[in-house]
């Protein structure tokens, strides 16, 4: 009996150290795993939304306003990725405002332009048409110098038949 319960503290003490052995492993194995758990969540909830965000923001500054932004989540990472979209849509916003302003400007430069070669036609089309009443306003001054001539020159000559009549008629 008392070599059985020798054998048997041996066995139990043997074990013992075995279940210590296996307990350390195993507590080991499981802080390597959950270290390894808590390293992949870290990088999927912090590294990989901040680097998009960062990816997103080089991309707006290099003015790409076609990169896509998914905010995810309502921690840090997240509120500044959804402040990133909220400026992307205002900054492409601006931009199709900028666009509008400049064709806008385009458009009322090009019909002031042609209101300006409307208004140059009118003035030389005036300008003809006072030329043309001057020139006919000329010519009736001629032509009304030509029959004032014309009938002075005929009242001259029965002036001239009446004195030599009378001259007649006093003879």
């Amino acid at each position: 009996v008392s070599n059985f319960t020798a054998e048997a503290t041996k066995t139990a003490e043997a074990l013992e150290k075995f279940a210590i052995q296996a307990l350390v492993i195993s507590g080991t194995l499981a802080l390597i795993v959950a270290s390894l758990l808590a390293g992949f969540v870290i990088i999927v909830t912090i590294s990989r939304p901040l680097r998009e965000t960062v990816e997103a923001l080089d991309a707006l500054s290099a003015g790409d306003m076609t990169i896509e932004i998914q905010p995810r989540g309502n921690d840090e990472v997240g509120r500044v990725a959804k402040g990133l979209k909220y400026f992307q849509e205002k900054l492409i916003e601006a931009k199709r405002i900028e666009a509008e302003a400049t064709e806008a400007e385009k458009r009322a430069a090009a019909e002031k332009a042609k209101a300006a070669e409307e208004a140059a036609a009118a003035d030389r089309k005036l300008a003809a048409e006072q030329a043309e009443q001057a020139r006919i306003a000329e010519a009736r001054a001629e032509n009304l110098t030509t029959i004032t001539a014309e009938f002075d020159q005929q009242v001259n000559q029965a002036l001239e038949i009446f004195a030599a009549a009378a001259t007649e008629l006093d003879a």
